[in-house]
């Protein structure tokens, strides 16, 4: 070893175990955060889907539309989300 390479002191790698936890926080708070958003938008996506969902059975019901959408075949209806 240089004298510019030496094994680290236990200061310096308490130092660097700092700066590492640190950063884990910070990514945590960032994906947090993230997830925060992404709930929100899920539950846009859910209210914009409860909306629409009328007009799309209605149009279901009409045999013409069913036939040039579905072939004539019968689509299941979807679950519900839990």
């Amino acid at each position: 070893m240089t004298e510019e390479e030496h094994e680290p002191t236990n200061a310096e790698v308490m130092a660097a175990v700092a700066v590492l936890i640190d950063g884990v926080m910070e990514l945590t708070t960032k994906v947090d955060g993230l997830q925060s958003q992404v709930s929100g938008v899920v539950g846009q996506v859910a209210g914009v889907i409860e909306q629409v969902a009328p007009a799309v059975e209605k149009l279901a019901e009409n045999p013409v539309l069913r036939k040039l959408i579905g072939g004539g075949k019968r689509v299941r209806p979807a679950e519900p989300a839990t």
